[in-house]
C-alpha cells in the first residue's frame, strides 16, 4: 500500500484472444536524495567587493513531489501463447523550491543556508514485448526485453526479464 494518496483509472476489453487497455496514475511521493555543488557568492562591504566560492554538501533530503502517468497495453493470446507489448511514460513534478544546505566556504567556516532551487525530473518512457505460455489455468511463464529511455538520459536501458505466474484463486 502506498503511504501517499493516488489516483489511478484503468480502462480495457478481454476477449478470448485479445487483452487492450490503458490506464492513468496522479500520486503523491517522497524520495530521498543528496546534492553537492558549488556556489559563487558576490560580497560587497565598506572594504571591497569580491566573490567568494563555496561547496554545497547535503545528504538525505526528502524531496515531496507528485506524478502523473499512463500506461497502453495489449496482448494477442493463442493456444496457450501470448504475445505482449507495453509502453508507460511517467512525468514527475517537484513541489521542493527551497533547499536547505550546510555550506562550506574556501576557509573551511560552516553554515546553514536556505536557497531556492528549482528540480528537474526527468519525463519517463518505458516499453516492454514479452512472450508468454499458460502451462495451465494457474502457471503462466514469460520472457521479455524492456527499454528505459528519457530525453535527459544518455543513452537508453535494456532489460531482459523472465517470470513465472502463479493464480491463486
Amino acid at each position: 500500500m502506498a503511504p501517499f494518496p493516488y489516483i489511478y483509472t484503468s480502462v480495457g476489453i478481454n476477449t478470448k484472444y485479445l487483452n487492450l487497455g490503458v490506464n492513468g496514475l496522479f500520486g503523491l511521493v517522497v524520495d530521498n536524495a543528496s546534492y553537492s555543488g558549488e556556489g559563487i557568492w558576490d560580497v560587497n562591504t565598506f572594504a571591497g567587493s569580491w566573490s567568494e566560492r563555496s561547496e554545497i554538501n547535503e545528504s538525505n533530503v526528502e524531496i515531496f513531489h507528485s506524478y502523473l502517468s499512463s500506461n497502453i497495453f495489449g496482448t494477442i493470446y493463442y493456444k496457450g501463447f501470448g504475445l505482449t507489448y507495453s509502453g508507460y511514460i511517467t512525468y514527475p513534478m517537484g513541489l521542493l523550491n527551497t533547499l536547505d544546505a550546510t555550506v562550506t566556504n574556501n576557509g573551511g567556516f560552516e553554515s546553514n543556508e536556505s536557497f531556492d532551487i528549482s528540480i528537474k525530473f526527468p519525463s519517463i518512457i518505458m516499453q516492454e514485448v514479452y512472450i508468454s505460455y499458460a502451462y495451465n489455468s494457474k502457471y503462466v511463464g514469460a520472457i521479455g526485453i524492456g527499454q528505459i529511455t528519457s530525453s535527459s538520459f544518455k543513452e537508453d536501458l535494456l532489460t531482459f526479464n523472465a517470470k513465472v505466474i502463479c493464480i491463486i484463486n
